[in-house]
């Protein structure tokens, strides 16, 4: 059962999406009560293409309802 977002207010732990693909990313922290902001970085080898190669704030931070995370994905 799903408890939907978060009510404003509410201390929320950023959740970690390092690694995802960048949708998966994108909708674990919708789901978390967060919004997302995507930017695009390139890659050397092209490997972690659609990746998330980074986030902020970070992994466990604390966050309020709806503030946002940046999400930096390889292209």
């Amino acid at each position: 059962m799903s408890r939907g977002p978060a009510a404003p207010g509410i201390a929320l732990d950023v959740p970690n999406v390092t690694r995802l693909a960048a949708g998966d990313a994108r909708a674990l922290i919708s789901r978390a009560g967060l919004t997302v902001r995507t930017i695009f970085r390139e890659t050397p080898s092209g490997g972690a293409r659609g990746q998330v190669l980074e986030q902020q704030p970070a992994a466990g931070a604390s966050a309020a309802a709806l503030d946002q995370v940046t999400l930096f994905v390889g292209r």
